[in-house]
């Protein structure tokens, strides 16, 4: 199976939803800890002179009955649990004009990692979805590098221009293995 990359486009809006979490207990679900995410409450414009998202959360009253109030395992959150106003930025698809969450995005979606600390030759680092969900960034450190304590090693190499990129050697994760050439992602 292969998905091709394709660069989101930033809107600058973020979509806030009620989360509660309890990250100390443990819990069968996806995450390994209670957690919680209720529908979204507002889109909001971002800060334009922040370049992170979720710089203009609403203020949510904890009586508010939106608030989740179990974990999918049936836990019952309490008061002492975590209470977060949760921000997820709005992307448009190129390919579709459809607009979506960052949390919502399929495998190949890309998005330029602007927060990010480190960026590559081209003042870029990218932040790409994997077939497996999870989100794997250019210029991050391999977990498996001997030089990962060196600010100026990349462990990757990439080439071209996004989202006809190459990168080496093979990108890993718990649950995926697989390579990244000329803007496509295969799996072995």
């Amino acid at each position: 199976m292969a998905d091709k990359l394709f660069v989101l486009e930033d809107l600058r809006i973020a979509r806030y939803s009620l989360r509660r979490y309890a990250g100390s207990e443990k819990c069968p679900g996806r995450m390994g800890y209670h957690n919680a995410v209720g529908a979204a409450i507002a889109d909001v414009p971002e800060d334009p002179e922040k370049p992170y998202t979720g710089t203009r959360p609403p203020e949510v009253d904890h009586a508010d009955p939106r608030w989740p109030v179990r974990c999918e395992c049936g836990y019952a959150f309490t008061e002492a649990n975590a209470w977060q106003v949760f921000a997820n930025g709005l992307y448009r698809r190129p390919d579709t004009g459809e607009v979506i969450a960052w949390e919502k995005a399929p495998a190949g979606a890309v998005r330029d990692a602007v927060w990010w600390p480190g960026k590559g030759a081209d003042g870029h680092a990218w932040e790409i979805r994997l077939p497996d969900g999870s989100d794997w960034m250019t210029e991050g450190k391999a977990g498996n590098c001997a030089c990962s304590k060196d600010p100026a090693h990349r462990c990757w190499k990439r080439s071209g221009t996004m989202p006809r990129i190459t990168v080496s050697p093979s990108i890993a994760t718990p649950k995926w293995h697989g390579w990244l050439q000329d803007g496509v992602l295969t799996g072995c």
